[in-house]
């Protein structure tokens, strides 16, 4: 009988490889209770039995639920929840532009978090997020370097047509956790989970950090709809100036 951290390992690699045959594999084998990566769920209550392992920062007080206990609108790669406000500017940003909804887009710029090194505290892992990290050399990133590195890979993005993943670099930027290219850690335990503060910052901020993401993004989006072949100028999406000595980002209350 595989222990729990085995059979982990083993749904781990199901998933990856076949993530729709897994699920129906999980319930045939065990109808009592499944292991989905991060918690159980019991097919005859339709429910999961454990809570959500990130708590409060899944931005729920029903730990038991699943993506706002609306699956055919949202999802969850990793059996925790999902980031709505990056779902929410994807989709203002589009219908400013002009463009049509497209739900997947928008749930593909939230799971960017979700990507396998993307909450490390690496100098590429940190810059996705606008943030600083650490340098080959264990170094910490200064906010220049940040800036620098974040504004390199928005360009690497849009030449490799991730467009997705530039444009989570591009919302997170206005984020009050991030904003000024600040060190990230790497949170804490194996869910990378950060602070309350910066957990407050990047799920309640105020209406104009998001008005300003908003915006960012969709001039983004306009620009490359305008002109696909490039090259476009990362700094036209990102806050101004966010390096100066006493800088503070307009939209902190």
């Amino acid at each position: 009988m595989p222990t729990t951290a085995q059979r982990a390992t083993q749904e781990e690699v199901c998933f990856t490889s076949r993530p729709v045959t897994c699920l129906q594999e999980m319930v045939t084998e065990n109808p009592q209770a499944s292991y989905y990566r991060a918690r159980y769920y019991n097919p005859t209550l339709q429910r999961f039995i454990s809570e959500d392992p990130i708590g409060f920062a899944g931005g729920d007080t029903n730990f038991y639920a699943y993506v706002w206990n609306s699956p055919t609108n949202f999802f969850d790669p990793v059996g925790r929840f999902g980031w709505p406000l990056h779902v929410r500017i994807t989709n203002d940003a589009l219908q400013a532009t002009g463009l049509s909804p497209d739900p997947g887009m928008e749930q593909q710029v939230a799971a960017v978090d979700f990507r396998d090194g993307s909450q490390g505290t690496g100098a590429n892992a940190a810059n996705t997020h606008a943030m600083a990290g650490r340098k080959p050399n264990g170094n910490k990133q200064n906010c220049d370097q940040a800036s620098q590195g974040t504004q390199q890979q928005i360009i690497d993005d849009v030449n490799s047509g991730d467009l997705t993943k530039a444009l989570h670099t591009i919302q997170d930027a206005y984020s009050p956790s991030h904003y000024g290219f600040q060190f990230w850690d790497g949170g804490w335990g194996w869910f990378h989970i950060p602070s309350l503060g910066h957990i407050e910052g990047d799920f309640k901020p105020p209406q104009s950090a998001v008005d300003a993401a908003t915006a960012a993004s969709a001039q983004f989006l306009r620009d490359i709809t305008q002109n696909p072949n490039g090259p476009i100028d990362p700094r036209r999406y990102l806050p101004a100036n966010p390096c100066m000595l006493g800088a503070c980002p307009r939209f902190r209350i």
